[in-house]
């Protein structure tokens, strides 16, 4: 097979998972956003941690994840929640931040601080897109 060939496809397929991947993520954000349309404020008041190895590196570091416990009250009833992310700070305990939850599933809830994914959904959709333009004006510059 020709490498510009070769080269071209590889880029072509690559474009399209971006792309893929950014429609992907705000499908799911978009859906779970909707869901979760009761703010409420949450406390963290437990954590769970453990152990894992971290990503950087060929073998990773071992290091320990935790993931706080919201407390926060709907409809006159009080939930505990863990957070939706794992981190390796602490969370500090007595802490408030601003949740959305799910009124038919309270238990379901996204911390309004990782509402950022959308944003991240955005980035792969038009780098993918982008990419795939890039990809066909090479073609017909090539072709």
């Amino acid at each position: 097979m020709d490498d510009n060939l070769f080269l071209i496809l590889y880029l072509f397929v690559m474009g399209l998972l971006l792309f893929v991947a950014g429609v992907i993520l705000l499908k799911f954000f978009k859906k779970k956003r909707n869901r979760c349309s009761v703010e409420v404020i949450g406390t963290i008041v437990n954590m769970a941690s453990e152990k894992g190895r971290s990503m950087t590196g060929p073998e990773g570091r071992e290091v320990t994840f935790h993931q706080g416990v919201y407390e926060y009250e709907v409809n006159g009833e009080m939930y505990y929640s863990p957070s939706t992310v794992q981190t390796t700070s602490r969370p500090k305990l007595g802490k408030q931040r601003v949740l959305f939850v799910n009124p038919d599933n309270p238990n379901e809830i996204i911390e309004k601080r990782f509402i950022t994914y959308l944003p991240t959904g955005l980035m792969f959709l038009l780098c993918g897109i982008m990419w795939l333009i890039t990809i066909i004006v090479a073609i017909c510059v090539y072709a």
